[in-house]
């Protein structure tokens, strides 16, 4: 869990809160902005990899070749990232490639 505070007392208080909670642990961020930045990365990647699992999902299906079966034979390489076919999750997930494009736009 990525935290960080508008003072450095309260990322070290937000950064407690949360581990207290979270037991995979926590990263405090230098700054909001490097928390909010890695977080929009975050839930890009997710998002893009999942389009393009759903894309090769398709594909298969056209070729009349098991998805499921591919991503089992393709998971047993190391670095293999393990994602299936569907939706990516919570509304900001999908939002954030956007927001991103957007950003980078006005820079």
């Amino acid at each position: 869990k990525i935290t960080s505070g508008s003072t450095p007392e309260v990322a070290d208080f937000v950064d407690q809160v949360y581990s207290s909670i979270v037991t995979a642990g926590t990263h405090k961020a230098p700054s909001i902005k490097v928390a909010e930045a890695a977080k929009v990365i975050e839930n890009t990647q997710r998002d893009l990899n999942i389009a393009v699992i759903n894309e090769f999902a398709k594909i298969f299906n056209r070729l009349g070749i098991d998805t499921e079966a591919v991503l089992k034979a393709a998971g047993t390489k190391w670095n293999f990232l393990h994602f299936k076919p569907g939706l990516v999750g919570g509304h900001c997930i999908s939002v954030d490639p956007y927001y991103l494009t957007h950003k980078a736009q006005e820079v």
